[in-house]
């Protein structure tokens, strides 16, 4: 597998998928391991994520969302976490 050029492909992809998003303020990072703000009325974002959608993202208190997927992974599984994050700040 091409895991270096796999992790950056799929990481500019949802870097660019995220910043369309209404609801995110930055998104730092390289790659696949990002940090994401959200804005504040969607602070509880990660907690909604994994108690609605059931996926684990990492961070401290709720001002930053932690994403660290493996580097194999797909667009298929990226589109996944994008529709549900794009659901959850649609609310």
């Amino acid at each position: 597998e091409a895991l270096v050029e796999n992790a950056s492909q799929a990481g500019n992809y949802l870097q660019d998928e995220l910043s369309k998003l209404n609801g995110i303020k930055e998104i730092r990072g390289r790659g696949l391991m990002l940090g994401i703000d959200p804005a504040p009325e969607y602070s509880d974002i990660r907690d909604k994520l994994l108690f609605k959608s059931h996926i684990f993202t990492g961070g401290a208190k709720n001002n930053v969302m932690r994403l660290l997927p493996p580097l194999s992974v797909k667009k298929e599984e990226i589109d996944i976490f994008l529709k549900e994050t794009k659901k959850l700040l649609e609310v």
